[in-house]
């Protein structure tokens, strides 16, 4: 449930059936013996659908997760709730992996800091020129976390499977907004620079995932 359109593509690879959108929120690890370990106790999704609604693949889903004892929240207006996740996604993952470090070494430096700024910047204007209903609050939410919230020593998947030359998300996270940028025409110049350098490392190990939909055209 990580990017902004796993439900679409899942939606575009069926024939029947109904699709409800969702995010998830939690901290856990894939080991290697494909066991999953979650750290910490907290694990909320949330999820909900685009027009038209049906009520009741909502309440099955309701039912599903309550039954489950997984946290859940129903959504107004999911977009809405996938971007906000995404904002922190595109800055978050992307720079921890781009410098290969955690978040305190980036905070502390005012210009890997203004990076990190700026991924979130050109994410949150492209969710915008989608007509994603994302205020200049989820922005602002998205950068302060940074600065306040987020412990020193906190890492990112995209961060860890790079640097262990492992199968990457590196087309959700960077990818997608370099590639929605040049179709809407919202300049990305921060996002282009890292994705590059990033796919440039990537394609060193024989695992790279990076789909040539944006780096075709390059």
């Amino acid at each position: 449930m990580n990017g902004v359109d796993p439900g679409d593509r899942v939606r575009a690879g069926i024939k029947d059936g109904i699709v409800v959108k969702a995010l998830i929120y939690i901290v856990a690890f894939a080991g290697e013996d494909y066991s999953i370990t979650q750290q910490g106790n907290f694990a909320r999704i949330v999820y909900g659908m685009t027009s038209p609604q049906n009520t009741e693949a909502l309440q099955k889903t309701e039912d599903l997760l309550t039954k489950a004892r997984i946290g859940h929240t129903q959504a107004e207006d999911i977009e809405k709730e996938i971007w906000k996740k995404f904002l922190v996604n595109c800055c978050f993952n992307v720079a921890t992996a781009y410098y290969d470090c955690t978040i305190g070494p980036i905070r502390q430096d005012p210009e890997k800091a203004k990076v990190y700024e700026d991924l979130a910047t050109e994410a949150w204007q492209v969710g915008r020129a989608r007509g994603i209903a994302l205020e200049d609050k989820h922005l602002d939410t998205t950068i302060r976390r940074f600065y306040d919230e987020y412990a020193d020593e906190a890492g990112s998947s995209l961060q860890r499977d790079m640097h262990a030359g492992k199968t990457a998300e590196l087309e959700t996270f960077s990818g997608f907004i370099v590639s929605e940028g040049e179709r809407l025409g919202v300049p990305v110049p921060v996002s282009k620079k890292l994705f590059e350098e990033l796919y440039s490392r990537q394609k060193r190990f024989a695992t790279c995932s990076v789909s040539p939909r944006y780096m075709q055209r390059l």
